[in-house]
């Protein structure tokens, strides 16, 4: 296929999303492949709903704290033991789920090149490869951890300094505030940019190395250096792009989502309220009447968000995916035959003498 720049791949990344989605449309189907897309590319929207009365969403107000209930100290002494138990009972669960991440984007892989919507048989095809990657991951991530760890920990302890001298008892230092909120906001953003620019250069480019020619993740990176030193220029603006329009996105389906939770909570308001006033009433058979219906109104209402969800958000996950394949599929010839693959040879057509009489004369 031609090497498409960043630019060009918007518009077919569409079409090819619209074909993946909408041709022999089934909603079962469209569910299942936009729950992995979302998944896999970690672009969701969450539903917000306001059913109930202003006076029951008013929450108590918490104690004032101390000065000394925010210290360095006290902070670490009272709640590092169950920051080590979450990370001691979660790191074995957070591994295994990201073996299931990494094996689940190589079966999406395979959909999206081969246009095919069957995630199982794609699951059992890329064990070896997903399992090098897996390593890979693994390694990756505990460098990232480290380096998260010691990028965060001077903001932390900064950040309960500054609340141990804000409080009722002492001064607000508003110039060493904002210092601290610009340069943590900063910070920040860039550990964000690395831990991005890093899964990026991996599922972008590595992956379809490692999942097209069963390379190695040394030999796949070889292979993904050399393109990006041919074309520095057309890299640096895809990775731009690729940053900046699955925001653009999020930003649209957020606006989306607002508006449809706006429509729901409109609707059922006045429902929820009357149900909530039944329940005040005293009356023991309208409280259980109530409960009876708002339990499988709660249900349904977490069924529609999730549906939302992925009506919106995958999507455009599938269309962020395929904006990557087909830019780089432009530079990577195996994956861009798959892409685009080689139209059938014409059947020959003989030639008109062959078609003429053979008894009839023939003119010079």
């Amino acid at each position: 296929m031609n090497a498409l720049n960043a630019s060009q791949a918007i518009l077919p990344a569409l079409e090819r999303t619209r074909d993946f989605l909408f041709d022999r449309f089934h909603w079962l189907t469209f569910l299942k492949l936009t729950l992995v897309a979302v998944l896999t590319e970690g672009v969701a929207v969450r539903l917000r709903y306001s059913f109930g009365s202003a006076s029951s969403a008013a929450a108590a107000a918490p104690p004032a704290a101390t000065a000394s209930s925010f210290s360095a100290s006290a902070f670490l002494s009272h709640w590092l033991w169950l920051i080590g138990l979450i990370i001691l009972l979660g790191l074995p669960l957070a591994v295994y789920l990201l073996y299931l991440l990494t094996r689940l984007r190589f079966a999406f892989f395979h959909c999206l090149t081969h246009k095919t919507h069957q995630i199982r048989p794609a699951w059992a095809l890329y064990g070896e490869q997903s399992m090098r990657l897996f390593e890979l991951m693994l390694a990756v991530w505990a460098v990232l951890a480290v380096v998260a760890g010691v990028t965060l920990y001077p903001i932390v302890m900064r950040y309960l300094s500054i609340t141990s001298f804000s409080g009722p008892a002492g001064p607000m230092d508003y110039t060493a505030i904002f210092a601290f909120v610009v340069s943590a906001y900063f910070t920040i953003f860039m550990l964000y940019c690395v831990i991005w620019l890093v899964d990026t250069l991996i599922h972008d480019f590595l992956l379809p190395h490692m999942a097209l020619e069963n390379l190695g993740p040394v030999r796949a990176w070889e292979h993904v250096q050399a393109l990006l030193m041919e074309e520095p220029r057309a890299f640096a603006t895809y990775l731009a792009e690729r940053f900046a329009l699955p925001i653009v996105g999020f930003m649209a389906i957020s606006i989306a989502a607002a508006i449809i939770s706006a429509i729901v909570s409109g609707i059922m308001s006045p429902f929820v309220a009357s149900m909530e006033a039944s329940v005040r009433s005293g009356s023991a058979t309208g409280a259980l009447v109530a409960a009876l219906v708002l339990l499988p109104l709660a249900v349904l209402a977490v069924a529609f968000a999730i549906c939302v969800s992925l009506c919106l958000g995958g999507p455009l996950s599938i269309w962020i995916r395929n904006f990557a394949l087909l830019f780089y599929g432009g530079r990577y010839q195996l994956l861009g035959d798959l892409l685009t693959p080689a139209p059938a040879a014409a059947p020959r057509v003989p030639p008109p003498s062959d078609m003429l009489d053979p008894f009839h004369p023939r003119k010079n």
